[in-house]
């Protein structure tokens, strides 16, 4: 019973930090910080839910990439096509990640120097 307890509580506070972690994020996204601290809030924020929230991935992916298309960011807009297309894979839509993924290759292609700025899942 003290071990159920002792996993209901590690869940709650682990819950409780990443929602805590969205909201911050959020926040940061709302407000009138730089341009670089938003984006930077925005690619952590879909990174957080590329592998536990499909939806919320691709949702706040496609938020991100019309600030990163505003601000002409091109290696922000390959980052977040590789993370909205990392979600889409593993929500089982292979076409659409592939579309994304290519996207993304495509980019980072035409400016060899960004080539190592794409972070590894």
């Amino acid at each position: 019973m003290k071990t159920v307890a002792a996993i209901l509580i590690l869940l709650f506070v682990n819950c409780s930090a990443t929602f805590g972690q969205h909201d911050s994020l959020r926040q940061i996204l709302n407000s009138n910080r730089p341009y670089e601290e938003q984006i930077n809030a925005a690619i952590k924020l879909v990174e957080s839910y590329q592998l536990k929230n499909f939806d919320s991935a691709v949702m706040e992916g496609n938020k991100a990439l019309k600030l990163a298309r505003k601000n002409t960011d091109s290696t922000s807009v390959a980052e977040l096509k590789h993370r909205i297309g990392v979600a889409t894979y593993f929500s089982g839509k292979y076409d659409v990640a592939a579309k994304n993924f290519q996207e993304a290759i495509a980019i980072l292609e035409k400016d060899k120097s960004n080539r190592k700025k794409l972070t590894p899942v």
